[in-house]
């Protein structure tokens, strides 16, 4: 959408008086005139470096706060059109004009929450006319993942026996319900995975006075229950809460046994959206595989053209982990690049670090494999549709895993390659 002269008119311009903020009035004319100039011309590039140039002469009011606002959004640079026109709102908060671009700079800047908190500001002619019907928006969010292992059992030599556990099949399914009703967001997800593997262990036979090599599937069904709830406190700054509790069937088929337990993630995040950047803090605390974890982290998001076309992120999160009489702690970084082409989104990252007993996405997604993760390759692609009613992504995860095992007494390690394709689509309503 891009602003004419239709909607903010030269009368509007001239009618009501001039509020200069700096006691510097040297330049204030002529800023006042030329950016008039270029906006009554949509020379947009000009009245922005008109704009720095007043800003390096601590030059600031109502009309070039606005202008400028005009000028950022229909070059695209949306993040920039946010802060100029919410300095205009704080000046005149019953300006239609301005409410209005400055929610669609919210929306367009992907600072959805903001623009959800903003829509209680709008009139309703104003909603009516940006075909916002409903107070609360409701998401229907599905997903499944498959698993793609190469046998990487370890062969052995005549009298040599094998303890180890080799995954051979593995499945997942979720399902998600979101409501984003003004500054709050309530997230319930639910998720059913289940991973077999072949597991090979010496079993000693107390008739014949021999060991025995032993074959046996082992298969662990795991439900996660997930609650998230969002609130956006002030414009651009929101905090998070979300808990996540894991339950675990696990069994033999040839042998009695059968286990369940219960685990849980919980996570408190704070984020912050500030200019051309997103950062966001975090700690979770989780009981994963008997063990105790907590893991503080920061993610950053740069957007270098104030828009979404084009972002780079890093995360860093260490995992401080207390486990029977032993301490693992292990840190993780994860850069990546997003941009966009047309209406679809690509982001391939990289992930540096052993990932085990880790907590991802605000605790929703939990990695609790035994074998661990050594790095791992990831490329999300994702497109909207239907005026951004239909979401639809797929992921791409490439992984080098470490498997650890015996053979006889001895501790023997291995390194095997791992692919996951997973599929999502989120309904608007």
């Amino acid at each position: 959408m891009k602003i004419t002269l239709a909607t903010f008119s030269v009368i509007f311009l001239l009618q009501i008086p001039l509020q200069v903020v700096s006691q510097n009035n040297v330049n204030v004319t002529a800023i006042n005139k030329s950016t008039f100039e270029y906006y009554s011309k949509g020379e947009w590039k000009k009245l922005i470096e008109t704009g720095k140039v007043a800003k390096k002469h601590n030059i600031d009011f109502y009309y070039l706060n606005v202008r400028l606002g005009v000028a950022y959004f229909n070059t695209g640079k949306y993040r920039k059109a946010v802060y100029y026109f919410r300095k205009a709102y704080k000046s005149d908060p019953d300006n239609v004009f301005v409410k209005k671009y400055l929610y669609l700079s919210f929306l367009y800047s992907g600072r959805t929450e903001d623009a959800k908190k903003f829509e209680k500001n709008l009139k309703p002619e104003t909603l009516s006319e940006l075909k916002i019907l409903r107070k609360t928006d409701i998401y229907l969010t599905a997903d499944t993942r498959f698993e793609n292992n190469k046998n990487y059992k370890h062969n052995t030599n005549e009298g040599e026996f094998l303890s180890q556990s080799v995954r051979n099949g593995y499945n997942y399914f979720s399902s998600g319900l979101k409501a984003l009703r003004f500054q709050n967001s309530l997230y319930f997800n639910f998720a059913n995975i289940n991973k077999s593997s072949i597991v090979y262990f010496p079993e000693y036979d107390s008739i014949n006075y021999i060991y025995r090599q032993i074959k046996d599937k082992f298969t662990v069904n795991q439900k996660q229950f997930y609650i998230n709830y969002s609130n956006r406190i002030f414009y651009g700054l929101g905090v998070t809460m979300a808990f996540n509790w894991i339950h675990l069937n696990s069994r033999f088929d040839s042998v009695s046994f059968n286990k369940k337990t219960n685990s849980y993630a919980g996570v408190v995040a704070i984020n912050k959206d500030a200019g051309d950047f997103k950062f966001e803090l975090f700690t979770s605390i989780s009981n994963l595989n008997n063990g105790n974890q907590i893991q503080p982290g920061i993610d950053l998001i740069w957007y270098p053209f104030s828009n979404d076309n084009i972002y780079f992120s890093t995360l860093f999160s260490y995992k401080f982990e207390n486990n029977t009489d032993t301490s693992y702690n292990e840190p993780l970084i994860k850069p990546a690049i997003g941009f966009r082409i047309k209406n679809f989104y690509f982001e391939p990252s990289y992930s540096f670090g052993k990932i085990k007993n880790f907590t991802e996405y605000d605790g929703l997604v939990i990695n609790n494999d035994i074998d661990v993760i050594k790095n791992r390759f990831d490329f999300l692609t994702y497109a909207f549709f239907m005026k951004n009613k239909i979401y639809v992504f797929f992921k791409y995860q490439y992984y080098n895993k470490e498997n650890i095992y015996f053979v006889n007494t001895d501790k023997m390690t291995l390194t095997y390659k791992n692919n996951t394709f997973t599929f999502g689509v989120q309904f608007k309503f």
